[in-house]
């Protein structure tokens, strides 16, 4: 029987898997709209949406393996094959599908809205197996709009054909778990039009700083590449082992969302920085070389992505920011000259009246010009034309003072409100 013999084949796994016990599952909440072309619920997964009848849970002390064309749900402990899942689609089928978006605008979600999929995401140029490959994150803070919406931030790997393996961090209910709360979960899909799988939810606060790993546990073999996802800064236990896959080398930091309505479904924060990423082959760091895409960014909100750092040779790891929105722009400056007097101070009086702060008058020494600058945050530039530059501001409350041995001085973020303030500014004759 061919039960049978993919038992028998099973049983001769070497298998790895750390001891766990089980976690309850997160709660559940409201859900995205289902398909109207279809009666089967459909569940948002990070692969895009599926049908419920496609998406499966692996629960603690299980493993996924693939064997014969099947994949299989195992236990971990006893080797013993509990579920097959089925013959899998050929990778010869598939290997002209997208590999780098998934979802499309509006699929499973009645109300129109914002873009749905990958809105945002930089992928890894240098295409390199990884036997590691590690991000850190802060849990933003939640939405504040109530939409229904649902987003995935994760790093994760494929292979090149059309299957992935994710540490996830999800905001809203994708039809199987969730609310208007931060969770985290590991996704392994095994392509476009197989099934997807899931391992056990748990919730996190804002704030939290996560670990997402993928990595490659023991040996390769034959029949193919053993990895396992998860979180591994956290004391739960929710990781999902994959055994006998295609090799994962393509690595990515995406933003995902489905039923967006408004700006504020999104975090109010400006940006999640994907930090202190590290990726290895073996022993040896793998180079970055990260492209920023945006293909479901709305002009309304800002969504996209910057890299601010590949690393080096010497400093490996690397940082990728996935924007929200767009950053409000810089403070303006406030230009001070001293000119090139040296051995006198220049006294500034900072004049404002009015419930919004109204208009300061800069007045300065001899030479100098007035400028006109309303109450605000501003970079304060000073300007002693040559000599070392001494200021004190008082600001209502505190005072920053300082010297300095540039002739040009820029003190970053200084506040102005109404009333009356004064400051003293001198060089180095002082």
């Amino acid at each position: 029987m061919q039960s049978g013999r993919l038992l028998s084949a099973l049983l001769i796994l070497s298998v790895f898997l750390l001891p766990a016990c089980k976690k309850q599952i997160a709660g559940q909440a409201d859900a995205l709209s289902k398909d109207p072309t279809s009666t089967e619920k459909i569940i948002h997964t990070p692969f895009g949406p599926m049908a419920a009848s496609r998406v499966h849970y692996i629960d603690s002390g299980y493993h996924l393996a693939w064997l014969n064309g099947h994949l299989l749900k195992v236990h971990t402990a006893s080797g013993k094959m509990v579920e097959d899942f089925g013959q899998q689609q050929p990778d010869s089928a598939i290997k002209a599908q997208p590999r780098t978006i998934t979802g499309t605008a509006g699929a499973g979600v009645i109300k129109p809205g914002l873009n749905s999929g990958w809105i945002t995401f930089a992928e890894n140029a240098n295409t390199f197996p990884a036997t590691y490959f590690s991000t850190m994150w802060a849990v933003p803070t939640n939405p504040t709009g109530t939409d229904g919406q649902l987003l995935y931030l994760f790093n994760g790997m494929e292979d090149g054909i059309a299957h992935i393996l994710q540490p996830v961090l999800q905001f809203g209910n994708n039809n199987a778990w969730g609310g208007y709360y931060w969770t985290i979960n590991n996704w392994y899909a095994s392509c476009a039009t197989c099934q997807a799988y899931y391992a056990t939810p748990a919730t996190v606060s804002a704030g939290t700083l996560l670990q997402g790993v993928i990595q490659q546990v023991g040996n390769s073999t034959s029949s193919g590449y053993t990895y396992t996802s998860s979180f591994a800064n956290q004391s739960i236990f929710n990781a999902l082992t994959v055994f006998n896959v295609p090799q994962l080398q393509y690595l990515y930091e995406t933003m995902e969302a489905y039923g967006m309505q408004q700006p504020n479904d999104y975090p109010a924060d400006v940006v999640c920085s994907m930090n202190d990423i590290q990726a290895l082959n073996g022993s040896t760091n793998i180079q970055f070389n990260w492209q920023a895409y945006n293909p479901g960014s709305d002009a309304t909100v800002g969504q996209h992505t910057v890299i601010a750092s590949n690393g080096s040779p010497v400093v490996p790891s690397s940082q990728v920011e996935l924007y929200f929105h767009n950053p409000p722009p810089p403070p303006p400056n406030a230009v001070i000259s001293i000119l090139n007097q040296t051995s006198f101070t220049i006294g500034i009086l900072f004049e404002g009246q009015g419930a919004n702060g109204g208009t300061y008058n800069f007045l300065a020494g001899p030479g100098t010009t007035t400028a006109q600058v309303p109450a605000g945050t501003y970079n304060i530039i000073l300007n002693s034309g040559g000599g070392r530059c001494y200021y004190e501001f008082f600001t209502n409350p505190g005072v920053a003072s300082d010297f300095s041995d540039q002739p040009v001085v820029t003190i970053p973020n200084v506040t102005f409100a109404a009333g009356n303030f004064s400051a003293l500014i001198g060089n180095a004759g002082d």
